[in-house]
This record gives structure tokens, C-alpha cells and sequence, in this order.
């Protein structure tokens, strides 16, 4: 989560998709369909080059790594 926020703010788009990437296939394996939209979301917009999109979905994609986060510390 910080390396992808890393890159957010240093605006690195193509190594900020390539984390996107890695994420995207860990998450496939744990089953968090949320966090797999937030993403897909997040890397159709960087493809498209969206910029105006950027701020709600990094924000939306925090919300949703955090969510996966806490659940595994209750779990």
C-alpha cells in the first residue's frame, strides 16, 4: 500500500500500474472482489489516462486495501 501511494503521489503511472498488476493477482486468491473492482477501476483509468478520475480512486483503493487489512486482524 505504501509503495502504490508512493507512486501516486510521485506521479510514476507505469510503475504505479505495474503494482496495480501484482496486487490484482495476489488478490485473486483471496477472494476480495471489492478490492479486485477498486483496482480494475484504478487501472482503467491510469490506461485511459483519466487523470481527473485519479484523487476518488486512490482513495477508494486505500479504503479497500484497509478494509482487507482490518478483517485479517480480526480474523
Amino acid at each position: 500500500q505504501q509503495t502504490i501511494n508512493q507512486c501516486y503521489q510521485d506521479k510514476h503511472f507505469q510503475k504505479l500500474s505495474d503494482q496495480l498488476h501484482k496486487l490484482d493477482g495476489g488478490s485473486s486468491y483471496a477472494g476480495v472482489t471489492r478490492l479486485k473492482s477498486a483496482i480494475a477501476e484504478f487501472s482503467k483509468a491510469l490506461k485511459n489516462n483519466q487523470h481527473t478520475e485519479f484523487d476518488s480512486l486512490i482513495k477508494k483503493l486505500n479504503d479497500e486495501i484497509d478494509e482487507v487489512l482490518l478483517c485479517a486482524k480480526e480474523g
